[in-house]
């Protein structure tokens, strides 16, 4: 983990919580769009998701998703280490405004038998909905999109034919977090990539 290269990126440690796991890592950050906390701790390999499978997360998240919430992604893969990952990030509408992206990661360490977990908080901060009114709208000017077509804006990353109430929308697709730097799921998506 190159807990190095995230501190010098404006992430701070902080204090864990009495009722974290032994070896909890817990750092914070802000920025002028979003609230960001991860936590980093070991558990038992024989709970990991990485038993599981991609196919199996994707499967199990989408039985488990509330109306309020939505899957943006799930990667797996091997790290430079030759580690094995696999992470998730699911979001959800916070009232009267704005989301939480929530990241989940299972990470092979060099101990046998443990998983690092990593669980990190991506909250829009300020003003919300910037990243999404700004690529909507040129999604409508380029002809990309219909106004009203929901189907057009939103979908599953994986499951086409599934309608729920809300989900990804375009403007969540990793093309876009290079215009918005300091948008909370880009963030979440360069945490884990540096972890």
């Amino acid at each position: 983990m190159n807990l190095k290269e995230l501190i010098t990126n404006g992430w701070q440690m902080l204090e864990s919580m009495p009722d974290d796991p032994e070896g909890t890592i817990a750092m914070g950050k802000m920025t002028s769009m979003a609230q960001c906390f991860v936590k980093i701790f070991p558990i038992r390999a024989s709970e990991s998701m990485l038993n599981d499978g991609k196919a199996s997360v994707i499967k199990g998240i989408h039985q488990s998703l509330a109306n309020n919430q939505a899957l943006i992604e799930v990667e797996d893969g091997c790290n430079s280490e030759g580690s094995k990952y696999l992470y998730s990030i699911i979001k959800t509408k916070i009232n009267p405004s704005g989301v939480q992206y929530f990241l989940r990661a299972h990470i092979e360490t060099k101990v046998q038998g443990i998983v690092s977990e990593v669980n990190g908080f991506f909250e829009e901060n300020g003003q919300t909905g910037i990243r999404d009114s700004v690529v909507y709208e040129l999604a409508v000017k380029k002809g990309i999109i219909t106004p009203g077509e929901t189907n057009q804006w939103m979908k599953d990353p994986y499951d086409a034919s599934l309608t729920r109430p809300y989900m990804m929308n375009m403007s969540e697709s990793k093309e876009f977090d290079q215009f918005f730097p300091e948008h909370p799921l880009t963030i979440a998506r360069k945490t884990i990539n540096s972890i």
